[in-house]
């Protein structure tokens, strides 16, 4: 679902060097962005965009698994499904969700909120093949995605759907760590971690392992290391981006 993190580390590249002139804390550890002040307008604005890339997250996977299943009858569909078609599209869901919010500090705008919305799409495309990874005699998904759609009904194609579906809850728990710290109930970096990845039991990482392993009849290219793979991906590229949400200095 992801791939290299270099856009996320080009933008924590950025962001950590204006730490020393931040007035607002920075997350810290592996994660940019800065910590607004609890309970104002700049935080309720940040966590309400936060909250909106979640859904827009979600919402672009749902795309790929409808044309996985064979509902959204090829790449224009698809595409029409995340970005083209009006009013309905998840880019437009995205867009509508952003222009409510109010009291938001500069940084988060129609173009910065745009090009985040790009930079979600495109990631997700371009790693969409690490979760529909069966290939030959599967056709391609076609377009601007990787990946190849499996047999309708068939046992790879139920393995594959439900690694997306666990790797949308993995993406979403990764936001509300975020948000979490952003908030005040995780009082630092450390926790933070240990919401994300470090607590062996309850983390993100933790619970996409568990469901991953629950998944049976899966083909060769779903194993444990591939999942590690899309899980530490996963995780470094929403670290790389928070800056991107929680971006008032």
């Amino acid at each position: 679902m992801f791939r290299t993190a270099s856009v996320g580390v080009a933008v924590s590249v950025g962001l950590l060097v204006a730490t020393a002139s931040a007035a607002n804390p920075p997350f810290g550890g592996d994660d940019t962005g800065f910590v607004p002040p609890v309970k104002s307008a700049v935080a309720k604005c940040e966590a309400g965009a936060s909250k909106a890339a979640a859904k827009l997250v979600t919402c672009i996977a749902k795309c790929h698994d409808s044309r996985a299943a064979g509902k959204l009858a090829d790449d224009t569909a698809e595409d029409s499904c995340e970005k083209t078609l009006a009013g309905k599209s998840c880019a437009a869901k995205f867009t509508l969700a952003i222009s409510k919010l109010s009291g938001c500090p500069a940084c988060i705008n129609g173009t910065t909120m745009a090009n985040l919305a790009g930079t979600a799409e495109a990631v997700l495309d371009a790693n969409n093949g690490t979760v529909y990874c069966e290939g030959a005699p599967n056709l391609p998904f076609g377009g601007d995605d990787n990946g190849f759609v499996p047999p309708a009904k068939s046992a790879t194609a139920k393995c594959e759907t439900g690694v997306s579906k666990a790797a949308v809850k993995l993406l979403t728990c990764i936001f509300k760590c975020h948000d979490g710290q952003a908030s005040g109930k995780l009082e630092d970096a450390t926790h933070e971690e240990e919401c994300e990845t470090t607590d062996d039991s309850k983390s993100c990482r933790a619970k996409f392992v568990a469901a991953v392993g629950k998944l049976q009849s899966c083909p060769a290219c779903i194993n444990s290391t591939s999942m590690a793979g899309l899980e530490t991906m996963a995780e470094s590229v929403l670290d790389g981006n928070n800056g991107s949400l929680y971006c008032a200095q």
